[in-house]
């Protein structure tokens, strides 16, 4: 089976805070829980480490 790929690139103005808040929001919603589905979630430099953190892959 063809494994199906959704990407999306983080082109928001936030703070650090809503940029938590959106990410918390996002990771809530267990995505990538099939075994053919992979998300790629692009984070802008300033939220990496946040993102990091909440073992984002």
């Amino acid at each position: 089976m063809r494994k199906q790929i959704a990407a999306a690139n983080w082109k928001m103005n936030l703070t650090y805070t809503e940029g938590q808040q959106l990410l918390a929001s996002i990771l809530e919603n267990d995505l990538g829980s099939k075994e053919n589905h992979e998300v790629i979630f692009a984070v802008p430099f300033p939220y990496l480490i946040m993102a990091k953190e909440k073992q984002l892959r």
